[in-house]
């Protein structure tokens, strides 16, 4: 059975440069115009005319964010958070010009998300606070995203509710909190079942599973009797059919991009879906604010036991963002040295 991930295509590459050497290489194929042009035609099925348009508004955020980008590795690294987050918000906002709420970026350019400096002293990071409006980029980006809306009023969302999610540090999350992080590997087959046949869905951990919901399920149901256990529609056995079947059975815009053999989700008691992207988006923005407006709270958080969590995420977690990126302006799955190992 094939493996599954949020585009149908793999495209595995070898590199013995840094992974954002080759990221920011690729992106100025972003701020080519006759490159951007084709690709927003021939892969984001946007007229001739109206690729025009959009390169216009496409090439000055891919440029602003590629040079936030180079500052980020290149400055101090205590305060790469900043630049690093600011790269994130424009190529959040390349998503949305290329999504259903384009035409509403212009009047949305502010972040869509608030953090008080003001507020409670937190004993941990992961009792501190962010607030996602129902404005700015941070809804439109989600949207686009997801293909669904945040509600009207504001989320807020503890750190604890998004960094399990994290990818790229998984690892050092669990090493912190002791928790499985919530990375699951899914894995489909047919089930015989008195004469028909039926899609299931394997969900295996290195770990029992943790409380939550595996969000990505859209007609998998879980089994009653085994909550490792997703069941899904019933199909005739034949290849095309069963792929075409899970494909719809599954929101694939959920699915963690990881490596080409292996598909995996978040099993997450979060309160908003969180594809790959977002948690990583809210981590920056939250670690800009905290550099901003709260040094002598970022000094306690460099003694604490998330510190390596935070550190490593700067370049683990922010280079997944950058490939995800990358995969949705090809809507193919690109992977650099893509790793042998499971996450966990």
């Amino acid at each position: 059975m094939p493996t599954l991930q949020r585009y149908a295509d793999d495209m595995p590459i070898s590199s013995s440069q840094s992974g954002f050497t080759d990221v920011l290489d690729w992106l100025g194929f972003l701020a080519a115009r006759e490159y951007l042009a084709q690709l927003l035609v021939n892969v984001h099925a946007v007229t001739a005319q109206e690729a025009a348009n959009r390169c216009t508004q496409v090439i000055p955020h891919v440029r602003i964010a590629a040079a936030y980008i180079r500052q980020s590795l290149e400055g101090p690294p205590d305060i790469s958070f900043l630049p690093a987050y600011y790269a994130i918000l424009n190529l959040m906002k390349v998503y949305v010009l290329l999504g259903p709420r384009h035409a509403d970026l212009a009047k949305n350019r502010w972040h869509g998300a608030t953090y008080d400096p003001q507020g409670k002293d937190s004993r941990s990071v992961l009792t501190e606070e962010i607030v996602v409006k129902n404005g700015g980029v941070f809804p439109l980006f989600y949207e686009t995203l997801t293909g669904s809306k945040l509600r009207r009023t504001p989320v807020r969302l503890r750190v604890g509710d998004f960094l399990h999610s994290v990818s790229g540090v998984w690892f050092e999350y669990n090493l912190a909190t002791g928790q499985h992080p919530g990375v699951c590997n899914l894995a489909f087959d047919v089930l015989a079942i008195g004469g028909k046949h039926r899609l299931r869905c394997i969900v295996a951990t290195p770990h029992p599973l943790p409380r939550g919901q595996l969000q990505c399920m859209r007609t998998f149901r879980q089994d009653p009797t085994n909550k490792n256990l997703y069941l899904g529609p019933f199909v005739t056995n034949s290849a095309p059919e069963v792929i075409s079947a899970i494909r719809a059975g599954i929101r694939t815009e959920l699915l963690y991009r990881v490596e080409p053999k292996r598909t995996y989700a978040m099993m997450t008691p979060s309160k908003i879906l969180l594809p790959q992207e977002l948690p990583i988006a809210f981590l920056f923005f939250y670690m800009s604010s905290v550099v901003r407006y709260r040094p002598e709270y970022f000094a306690r958080l460099r003694d604490s036991k998330f510190w390596p969590v935070l550190s490593s995420a700067r370049l683990h977690s922010f280079l997944d963002f950058l490939l995800a990126f990358w995969s949705f302006m090809h809507k193919k799955n690109f992977y650099i040295n893509a790793p042998l190992y499971s996450p966990g």
